[in-house]
C-alpha cells in the first residue's frame, strides 16, 4: 500500500491569522501492519520569502494527506 508522509504548518501571520502550508516528505511502500518510525527536522528560520511572526504556529504529521498528530510551537 502506498504511504505519503508530508508535514503541515500553520503559521501565524502579521495580522495575527494562521496560514496553512503542506510539505511533502516522503512516498513509500508498506504492507499492511508493517510499522513505520523515523525523525524529522524542521528548521524555524527568517526567510526572504516568508516572515516568522510571534504567536502559536501548529505543527501536524500527514499521513496520506490526514493529520495524525499535531503539535504547538509558540515563537516569542
Amino acid at each position: 500500500m502506498p504511504v505519503y508522509l508530508g508535514y503541515r504548518v500553520g503559521y501565524v501571520r502579521q495580522n495575527g491569522t494562521t496560514t496553512a502550508k503542506d510539505f511533502f516528505v516522503k512516498r513509500t511502500t508498506l504492507p499492511a501492519g508493517q510499522l513505520l518510525q523515523g525523525v524529522f527536522k524542521l528548521k524555524w528560520q527568517q526567510l526572504t520569502t516568508r516572515r516568522l511572526y510571534p504567536g502559536a504556529h501548529r505543527v501536524a504529521l500527514l499521513v496520506n494527506t490526514r493529520v495524525v498528530a499535531e503539535s504547538r510551537i509558540t515563537l516569542e
